[in-house]
């Protein structure tokens, strides 16, 4: 899930939810907007206080890829 969108539907303001991680709000904003990508324990402390909703992949803009299988040899 979207950092914006976990605040929004948790009706948390941009202040509110900067406050609890520990970042200005405008900080926060540029996070959300992926203008930013948040220091280490930042990200964490993201992921933490959305219980896991959003996630360090969503957090960092990395995206999930399959990893193709392994060949056996014959």
């Amino acid at each position: 899930m979207q950092l914006a969108t976990w605040r929004k539907s948790r009706g948390f303001t941009l202040a509110a939810l900067a406050e609890l991680v520990g970042v200005g709000a405008s900080t926060m904003s540029r996070i959300e907007r992926g203008l930013l990508r948040p220091r280490g324990e930042v990200g964490v402390k993201i992921h933490e206080v959305t219980n896991g909703e959003v996630t360090l992949n969503e957090i960092y803009g990395v995206q999930d890829q399959a990893v193709p299988p392994k060949k056996v040899a014959a």
